[in-house]
Order: structure tokens, then C-alpha cells, then sequence
């Protein structure tokens, strides 16, 4: 550790964390608008994370008189929620019609999705339903003003009913006059505007306030802001709860491998430090199928149905054995035969935004496999058809296998399946079209 830390790699490490993990510069070489997708996600939760969920610590440290409720924070807080919603659309949309991200939707991701959406939405609801309170602006008036001054609350009440958008019950309004305007204006600037600005900055908030006032009084009467409250706080808490569990947890994995990939030659790690590396990447992995879509044999998946041939899969069923998930022998069959379809090209971990090393997972992958007992499916193939063969045709049938018992071979008969060749070039005897 003394020694990587006072070697030029530390430099190396500290760029990578920045550029890969920070500013997704993998990402963006694979395309802008996954890469925008993914920012808008990131950036807009980082800073709502900051500067209001964090407020106490972050917010009120950094600002003098801070108050949530002013400008830039009324406006920038609206701005990253509404951000954050454009990026999950985003991925919600690429999710459903790219194709080969179609065919690796896993419920997790779906789940880690709307977790997101409803922390925002419910954000924007709960806000909402405060702007237009009368209570808040009862408890306003109990905590800071003189409710002993019925001149000055009806003031009050009716700038805040004009310019803050605040729905009172019938009769609780005075009729509109010049000179009740005024003075509630100069109430209002001697007393609220230090605390408070218009809540037109918040525009997402207020034009849903805008749209629920004609039922703002009733939603308030029905304890909607106490509903809004406990349910936007209870999706935090689920988001909180999955972050183990979803593709959440690349939040804080993926930069550190993106940084000790850069940083460090996999071969010439210690293999304790190669292990840990491996099972932080199996965690990294952020489930957006660029190595399925792009896979050299996808082909191959297409005609044989055998979801373990693509890199995305296969990484799922690692991952389900590292953790001691038992497979049973079917299970463990198919996941024996994608990997030996696999020909090793390379694409994967080229594409990779997070830097993932696959074709190092892909070795630890076929080590457990040979361990568990699953031999090479076309060696072992070859070797039963031999055993069933006549001695002296033994040595041929050895030397060229069997057709019709190795999975794939079939392919060779079909023309069309090399229209999708990717030109990979490590075919000759590799490639499961001509194997």
C-alpha cells in the first residue's frame, strides 16, 4: 500500500477517479445520450443529496443565513428534481426499446428505477401541497408574527393569497382593497422576505400547486401534506435499503475500480488483491447491456436461446456464485456453454463505461466452473462421441467432434447467421458458427 501510495500510479489512480468516475468519460466515448442520461441522474441526486437532504450539515455551513426557502435553493432544487426525472426517462426509454438492453431487464433495475422517480415525485407533491397550506401559513403566523394583530394576519393573508399562491377557506380572505394591499406588502417585506421567496422560483412545485388549488383546501383538511411527508421519506428509506441490493451500489464501487483498473496491470496484482478487485467489480456493474448489445457471439444467443452466452448474463450468474447461490446441474450446463461460445475478442471489457475487466471475470468464471465439475462443453462432447465410437474410428471422430451433440454446431447450416458477424477477429477455430 506505502508503495502505490508514493509511486507516480497514485496520480494515475486520482485522475481516473475524476475523469471515470466523476465525469463518466467511458461512458460518453460509448454514446452522448447515455451518457447525458446517466449525468442528469447523477448530478441532479448528488446535489439535492447536498444541499437539501443534507442541509444541516452542507448547506447551513457553506451559506450565511441560510434558508431552504430562497433563491438560488427555492429554484435549484426544483432544477436537479426535474433534472433527475429527464434521466430517468432517459434510461426508462432505453431500457424498453433498445433491444438487446430488452432481453437484460431485470427487476432490480425496474425497482431501482421508480425508487428514484417516486423520492422526486413525491418531493415535488409534498411541496406542492405547502405552498398552497393555509395551515403552514397558520403555523408561520404562531411561530413568527403576532396572531393577537387580526389587522395584520388579514393582511397578510391576502398578499399571500395574491403572490404566494396560498389557498385559504372561504371567508378567511378579506375582500380585496389598495390600502390592505399595502399594508400587507410592507408586513410582508419587514417580515417574511428575509425568509421567504416567491415561490414562483420553485416551478416544477408551484405549477403543481397551481394545478391542485382548486382542492388545495380539502387536500390539506385530508392530511395530504402529512401523507406526502411519510411517503417521501419512507421512499428515501427504500432507496437506502436497496442500495446493497440493486445497481445502486455502482454509485460508490464503480469509480474506485475505474481508478484501480487505470492505475494497475491485473496480472501483476497479488491474488488476494486480485480477488477483491474481482468481487468489487461483479458489484460495478451498472446493468446497461453495452457488452450484451455489442457481444461478438450475440448471434449465437439469437439461434441457441442460451441468455448465459452474453457478457451481461454471464456476469448476473458470477455474481449469483460468488454469493453461494446454489445452480443446480442445468443451470450450471448452459452457463458452462455460454462461456465456451465465448471467444474471448475482447469487446466486452473494451466497452465497458465502468472499466469492468471481464475477460479476467471470464477466466475466474471457467476456474469455479472446472471446480464445480462442468467440463469444456466441445472437448467433452468430442470426447463422449469417441467413447461411443468404433476403436478404429476413435482418433477421427476425436479430432473432428460431433455435430450433432455440441451445442452451436448447427449454426453452420443456417446461412443466415453469419450476417451477424462483428469481424472480431479471433474466429478459425473459436467461433461457434464454424466450430
Amino acid at each position: 500500500m506505502a508503495a502505490f501510495l508514493f509511486s507516480a500510479r497514485i496520480f494515475k489512480f486520482i485522475w481516473a477517479a475524476i475523469l471515470d468516475g466523476l465525469f463518466q468519460r467511458r461512458l460518453l466515448l460509448t454514446g452522448f445520450s447515455r451518457w447525458l442520461g446517466h449525468m442528469l441522474i447523477l448530478a441532479g441526486f448528488i446535489l439535492l443529496l447536498v444541499f437539501h437532504a443534507m442541509q444541516e450539515i452542507a448547506s447551513a455551513n457553506l451559506f450565511d443565513d441560510y434558508y431552504f426557502t430562497l433563491n438560488p435553493f427555492l429554484f435549484l432544487r426544483d432544477l436537479c428534481g426535474v433534472l433527475i426525472l429527464f434521466g430517468v426517462a432517459m434510461a426508462v426509454y432505453r431500457r424498453y426499446t433498445e433491444r438487446g438492453m430488452r432481453r437484460t431487464n431485470r427487476a432490480v433495475d425496474v425497482v431501482a428505477l421508480v425508487a428514484v422517480a417516486l423520492i422526486v415525485i413525491s418531493g415535488f407533491g409534498l411541496w406542492s401541497v405547502k405552498i398552497g397550506s393555509y395551515k403552514v401559513f397558520d403555523r408561520m403566523i404562531e411561530d413568527y408574527g403576532d396572531p393577537d394583530e387580526p389587522d395584520e394576519v388579514e393582511a397578510l393573508r391576502l398578499v399571500w393569497s395574491a403572490d404566494y399562491g396560498v389557498a385559504f377557506p372561504k371567508g378567511k380572505v378579506p375582500p380585496h382593497s389598495e390600502e390592505l394591499m399595502e399594508k400587507g406588502s410592507e408586513l410582508n417585506q419587514d417580515s417574511c422576505v428575509a425568509c421567504h421567496a416567491r415561490p414562483q422560483w420553485s416551478f416544477a412545485s408551484y405549477g403543481l400547486s397551481k394545478a391542485v388549488s382548486p382542492a388545495a383546501v380539502m387536500l390539506v383538511d385530508a392530511g395530504a401534506e402529512h401523507f406526502l411527508w411519510v411517503l417521501h421519506y419512507m421512499a428515501c428509506f427504500v432507496g437506502l435499503a436497496l442500495l446493497p441490493w440493486t445497481k445502486f451500489l455502482h454509485i460508490f464501487t464503480s469509480p474506485l475500480v475505474a481508478a484501480i483498473n487505470h492505475a494497475n496491470k491485473r496480472r501483476d496484482m497479488y491474488p488476494a488483491s486480485r480477488a477483491f478487485v474481482r468481487a468489487l467489480e461483479i458489484d460495478a456493474c451498472t446493468h446497461c447491456a453495452l457488452c450484451s448489445i455489442h457481444c461478438s457471439v450475440s448471434t449465437a444467443m439469437d439461434e441457441l436461446g442460451i441468455l448465459d452466452i452474453l457478457p451481461s448474463e454471464k456476469l448476473h450468474s458470477l455474481a449469483r456464485m460468488s454469493r453461494g447461490v446454489k445452480m443446480d446441474a442445468r443451470s450450471l450446463n448452459l452457463l458452462r456453454q455460454g462461456a465456451d461460445i465465448c471467444t474471448s475478442c475482447h469487446r466486452c471489457t473494451d466497452l465497458c463505461p465502468v472499466g469492468i475487466d471481464l475477460h479476467d471475470l471470464w477466466a475466474a468464471q471457467l476456474e469455479d466452473l472446472d471446480a464445480a465439475g462442468m467440463e469444456d462443453t466441445y472437448g467433452g462432447a468430442a470426447r463422449r462421441t469417441s467413447e461411443a465410437a468404433e476403436p478404429s474410428r476413435r482418433a477421427e471422430v476425436l479430432r473432428i467432434g460431433s455435430g450433432a451433440e455440441i451445442p452451436g454446431m448447427e449454426l453452420s447450416a443456417k446461412a443466415q447467421t453469419f450476417a451477424g458477424c462483428y469481424e472480431c477477429k479471433t474466429c478459425t477455430t473459436v467461433c461457434p458458427v464454424v466450430q
